[in-house]
């Protein structure tokens, strides 16, 4: 096996196994939104992985700023307007470090695959799920 499509192979694997548990997190979230609560071990599993998404997110510097921003707007902000109230939220925070924008870029990415958040023409927005998730990191 050629040594590049090794390295690719092994990369691709880093970066799609924490993603698929950051999608699987957010399923079982949504969906016990909407349903009667599971038999009680079953709920105590199911609880720890959706204890550990929103803790994920939680510690996540630009992912907590960007959910921050976006459920004290309540209505959807386009890219530009979003970044300027991360950099207010950091100021608010007393954060030295500026997230670059490229980070920013990817972190929307992220919890646009997550579904966190949703982009349409008016700019980005949370969802039901994101804002759950937003509701537990707070409370």
């Amino acid at each position: 096996m050629d040594i590049t499509l090794l390295t690719i192979i092994l990369v691709a694997s880093l970066v799609l196994a924490p993603l698929v548990l950051l999608v699987i997190s957010g399923q079982l979230i949504r969906s016990r939104m909407h349903l009667p609560a599971p038999t009680r071990r079953g709920k105590r599993d199911l609880q720890s992985l959706e204890d550990a998404l929103v803790e994920f997110f939680a510690r996540s510097k630009a992912s907590s700023c960007i959910l921050t921003v976006l459920a004290a707007r309540g209505k959807p902000v386009g890219f530009n307007a979003l970044v300027e109230q991360i950099r207010v939220e950091e100021e608010r925070r007393r954060d030295d470090e500026e997230l670059p924008k490229s980070a920013l870029r990817t972190v929307l990415m992220i919890l646009q695959v997550v579904r966190l958040i949703d982009m349409n023409r008016d700019g980005f927005s949370l969802t039901e799920l994101g804002r759950e998730v937003y509701r537990r990191m707070t409370s």
